[in-house]
């Protein structure tokens, strides 16, 4: 899938479905989609095409992402190259332990 595809109203219609994140050393991580957060509508800039928007995941307790652009799949949307952004030492922007 195109970057410019993937937009907040696409995803969104996956939430609570599971996403396959690949990590740097190949391992492949499920993660659930919990959420997904516009935070800057394109109307605001016009150069933009699209919302910028952030996924929220839940994921295993003892999983650690660096920030990183990482290859996320699902099975109905296929494949992007998406950033994570770091939040803090026990969070990744778009994924939170499971609880």
């Amino acid at each position: 899938m195109k970057l410019e595809d993937f937009t907040a109203d696409l995803v969104r219609a996956h939430v609570g479905t599971n996403f396959h994140v690949t990590l740097d050393d190949g391992q492949v991580v499920e993660l659930l989609l919990e959420e997904v957060k516009v935070v800057e509508e394109k109307h605001v800039k016009p150069r933009q095409n699209r919302d910028s928007f952030i996924l929220y995941f839940v994921g295993p307790d003892n999983l650690y992402m660096s920030q990183a652009t990482y290859n996320v799949a699902h099975d109905e949307l296929g494949a992007v190259r998406t950033r994570l952004p770091f939040l803090d030492r026990d969070r990744v922007r778009g994924l939170r332990p499971r609880r």
